[in-house]
């Protein structure tokens, strides 16, 4: 296992990046952690060591976006949710739980310095860093469970625009893998990209590590994450398996069947447990539909009950496809079926299956895009097409090089009949570069001028032929100098 650092300083632009007051500045560099080694526990412990200061900052920084929640209903009610989605990672997978408190006690010197340590125990901060997108954005504590396990709104004299008032800006990632022979990479490889879109502060105090879980049936797997995650936005494994998720269906605060947000399994831990124990994409993509077979016994479901929405792509180095979710529901897209070139796909925030499978594992006629296509959510559609139209207008030559360069910093952007645009339309700014309408693969948040808020915060490259992860941490557009990677073997 080989690190190699970009000789070149890297991201300096970071130093523009905002954060909340009193915090550090954001480093350009990710912090490598690791090799953990050991028991899920130990492998916890050497991470929270390694990485206590930033996990630190991580927690303040979601306690801190999760004032205006907690100051509507109460701290003792926030710290009983986060048990409720404890409750479902439990089930699913018992090991992540130990993962989750050595961490925590790994971390314990710094976490007693936090302003709000005496707010909740030390593993319940580390449970607020790994469901902090459910709580916050998409899974407000006004919701309760019901028999089913799904959750409902609990009392009908709150407005739906309490939970409006508490999401923060849409965040997005754009995601793609080429496989194989017919997948349009140079030589036949196969490559998983992907960036991870939202704000600055906290989501850039981040980590990347290898685990090597001392366990049977374990594996060596890899993540960039936000310190104090089990797993960042992509993983994989030194089987040749590569998963990326980006956010999803956001469905409305309905009634059953359109409203499918639940105390579930937290994207962060099934991404961390199908990277450890996944040998194949069918493999991966069983536990993202029903879950492993204790969880099914332990709670009668058919399917995992998951948190919220996610597109979730697998690749390993025969095929690809994408699962978008709800909590309760999902649809299956594979290559070809929206246009795609060779046995390719693309992800972003949108979705596009136009049917789906129930709770009970039933086909049912219920669309996907009922929670959100492309016209509801119009930049993901043109970061989805402008990835469909690189990969289409560079079959048969695409390298590391060109998808570092060209593809993840592109400030350009490709409508669905392929016209290249490198303006945007966007109230209130008017007409501006597409690149700060946050419209292009290397997205910048809305502003002109730039407000050095998010976007693109990192950028992974895996290619899977070689076991190599290329990497870098903020914009890709900002980077200089080579990227820095990791040779798995």
């Amino acid at each position: 296992m080989k690190l190699r650092r970009s000789e070149y300083r890297g991201n300096e632009a970071a130093n523009n990046y905002v954060v909340f007051p009193g915090f550090p500045p954001i480093e350009n560099r990710v912090r490598f952690i690791g090799p953990l080694k050991g028991s899920w526990y130990e492998m916890g412990l050497q991470y929270g060591a390694q990485a206590g200061d930033l996990i630190r900052w991580v927690f303040d920084g979601w306690w801190i976006n999760a004032k205006e929640i907690v100051g509507t209903f109460g701290r003792l009610h926030v710290i009983e949710d986060l048990h409720r989605y404890e409750e479902s990672v439990f089930y699913f997978k018992p090991p992540l739980i130990d993962f989750l408190k050595g961490i925590a006690n790994g971390a314990s010197d710094q976490l007693c310095l936090s302003p709000y340590t005496d707010q909740c125990t030390h593993y319940e901060k580390i449970l607020l860093i790994n469901v902090c997108t459910s709580l916050i954005w998409n899974h407000p504590p006004l919701f309760r469970h019901t028999k089913d396990g799904a959750a409902r709104i609990n009392d009908k004299n709150i407005k739906g625009d309490v939970c409006t008032s508490l999401r923060q800006k849409q965040d997005g990632c754009s995601h793609f893998a080429v496989v194989g022979e017919r997948g349009g990479a140079e030589g036949g490889k196969t490559f998983h990209a992907h960036s991870r879109e939202t704000e600055f502060c906290p989501w850039n105090y981040n980590v990347f590590f290898v685990a090597v879980p001392q366990e049977v049936g374990a594996k060596p797997w890899w993540t960039l994450a936000m310190a104090g995650q089990l797993s960042g936005n992509m993983v994989g494994n030194t089987s040749g398996l590569s998963i990326g998720s980006s956010a999803g269906a956001i469905p409305p605060m309905g009634e059953t069947p359109l409203n499918e947000r639940a105390f579930g399994v937290p994207i962060s831990c099934f991404r961390a447990c199908a990277a450890a124990y996944a040998n194949s994409l069918s493999e991966a993509v069983n536990l993202l539909m029903v879950g492993t077979e204790n969880y099914r016994k332990s709670t009668h479901r058919e399917t995992l009950l998951r948190d919220f929405g996610n597109n979730v792509l697998f690749a390993d180095k025969n095929e690809c496809l994408v699962i978008e979710t709800t909590a309760c529901r999902y649809g299956i897209r594979k290559p070809g079926e929206n246009g795609e070139a060779g046995n390719s796909i693309v992800a972003t925030n949108h979705q596009c299956c136009m049917e789906s499978f129930d709770e009970n594992n039933t086909r049912r006629d219920t669309p996907m895009t009922c929670f959100g296509d492309e016209l509801s959510n119009p930049t993901s559609a043109t970061r989805y097409w402008s990835l469909m139209w690189m990969i289409k207008n560079h079959f048969g030559m695409i390298d590391e090089s060109l998808i570092m360069n060209r593809f993840m910093g592109a400030h350009i952007f490709h409508d669905k009949k392929g016209g290249t645009h490198d303006t945007y339309d966007l109230d209130p700014f008017g007409t501006i570069p597409a690149h700060n309408a946050g419209a292009t693969v290397c997205r910048h948040f809305a502003g002109f001028p730039d407000p050095f808020m998010g976007g693109s915060n990192d950028v992974k490259l895996f290619s899977l032929n070689d076991n190599m992860v290329y990497f870098v941490q903020g914009r890709p557009c900002e980077w200089h100098g080579p990227w820095d990677y990791i040779n798995l073997v």
